[in-house]
Order: structure tokens, then sequence, then C-alpha cells
């Protein structure tokens, strides 16, 4: 961004600055469509995410939220695993409709 625009003046600054750029680039619903099986299918921007690699900071943005919500990396706890087995046997819940 230094060559392009003035440089942020902290780091707010510069997860906003990204995020403006991100905007540029949204497909907004019904500017964009392509074939599908039943006509035309719009396109668009469902999620959006900003890594800061300085301050390790995590942003992301959905459709159907309007807000910015961030994970500072820096307050996980990270020092117990908490991981799950994926099953690996196959077969699914049956769903009645």
């Amino acid at each position: 961004m230094v060559r392009f625009a003035t440089p942020p003046a902290d780091q707010q600054a510069a997860e906003m600055g990204a995020i403006r750029v991100l905007h540029g680039f949204d497909i907004v619903a019904g500017t964009v469509e392509e074939p599908g099986a039943k006509g035309l299918v719009p396109e668009l921007t469902m999620w959006s995410t900003v890594s800061d690699l300085t301050a390790n900071r995590f942003l992301i943005n959905v459709v159907s939220d309007p807000l910015w919500y961030v994970i500072d990396l820096a307050t996980l706890d990270l020092t117990s695993s908490r991981s799950k087995p994926l099953p690996s046997g196959g077969g699914f819940t049956p769903l009645a409709v």
C-alpha cells in the first residue's frame, strides 16, 4: 500500500484499508450470473477475510452480517488439543422431509 496510498497511521487503519480494497472486488447478487441446471444462477461474495500477519489477527465478514469480526490469535489458548477424530466408517443420517 505504500506505493499506491498514504501509509496507514496504525494497525486499525491498515486493516480498514485492506477491507476497503476487498470491497472493491465483492460480487453483489445479480451483477454476475452463470448458467445452471434451472436457468441463470447469481454469483455473490459469501464471505471475506483479512489476515493481519503483523498483529496476528484474523478478521472475517459474512454476507448475512455487515459487521467484521476479529480473532486475536495472541489471546487464543492453543496449549491443549481440541481436535476430534473424523468418522472413517462412512454412512449418513436419514432426514425426514
